[in-house]
């Protein structure tokens, strides 16, 4: 019998958690969370839009990178470091999934995370773009459901992007493999 008592809520919600602990947790229990800088943080439910368009960008990218060795995933964690396990909505990596270090993606495999924003734009600016920026992810867009545009951040350097654009539904963008997107067709599945 275990002389270790559980935690209370109050003391869970000032614990800084590690990935490690986090993998112990009961996944049924927090499937609905993701950790960032050391705290478990709830995820909204995903509405419908969200979960079309999200899809529709993985298949998109799967499509674009069929010839080459990139993988793409989709609601599924990145490693961030010992506290950040978030889970963009897709994500690509520059080597095959056979060949993830860590089998899961570290910032330096990266070429790209995506975030698709509907009712979780603001959490996305604020909590994400900077997560993935100290991290070095090479790029990172938010697919701003709502005002039917991609905003592009690329050149992390001292912990935040360098560079960050704004593509309208009517203009094209192109990834950090060099295949060229449509914005519309992002947008529209």
């Amino acid at each position: 019998m275990s002389s270790v008592e559980p935690m209370s809520t109050a003391e869970l919600r000032r614990h800084r958690w590690t990935r490690d602990e986090w993998s112990e947790l009961d996944p049924i229990a927090f499937r609905q969370c993701e950790l960032i800088d050391g705290e478990i943080i709830e995820m909204s439910p995903m509405g419908q839009p969200h979960a079309i368009i999200t899809d529709h960008i993985c298949e998109v990218f799967t499509l674009a990178l069929q010839a080459s060795a990139p993988c793409v995933g989709s609601q599924t964690p990145i490693i961030i470091d010992d506290h950040s396990e978030p889970e963009p909505d897709v994500w690509v990596a520059g080597v095959a999934r056979a060949n993830l270090r860590l089998g899961k993606p570290v910032p330096e495999e990266l070429l790209l995370a995506v975030e698709v924003s509907d009712s979780t734009l603001r959490v996305d600016r604020r909590m994400k773009i900077p997560l993935y920026a100290r991290a070095g992810i090479a790029e990172t867009w938010i697919i701003d459901v709502g005002a039917q545009r991609v905003e592009r951040f690329a050149e992390p350097a001292d912990g935040r992007y360098v560079l960050h654009e704004i593509h309208p539904i009517d203009s094209t963008l192109t990834s950090p493999w060099g295949h060229r997107f449509e914005v519309r067709t992002l947008l529209t599945p």
